[in-house]
């Protein structure tokens, strides 16, 4: 499945976007099956983060460093998260994206 989207609720409970069951192992959208579109994409991030509790992460991945996607986070979501890149390229970026309050 592309542009797998996935977060896990209080207790682990599964959450669902988009109908599709979503588990723990899965907290990660991989950009590089998604279309180059970049409202696409942060919509996609922003949501997915946005079902985060407090220091549950997201990873995302994709063949560029993502700048324009932590600016748009550090936009919408102002001390709520913390961005690491865990993998630097130079084919493949890694960030994981902690949510740290609301």
């Amino acid at each position: 499945m592309t542009g797998v989207i996935a977060a896990t609720g209080p207790a682990g409970a599964l959450l669902h976007l988009r109908g599709r069951p979503m588990t723990h192992a899965s907290r990660s959208i991989d950009l590089r099956t998604m279309p180059k579109v970049c409202d696409l994409r942060k919509g996609r991030v922003a949501a997915a983060f946005d079902m985060l509790l407090p220091g549950e992460s997201l990873e995302i991945i994709c063949d560029h460093r993502p700048k324009g996607l932590e600016a748009h986070m550090s936009e919408l979501r102002t001390g709520q998260f913390q961005w690491e890149e865990t993998e630097g390229g130079p084919e493949m970026f890694r960030v994981d994206i902690r949510r740290i309050g609301f």
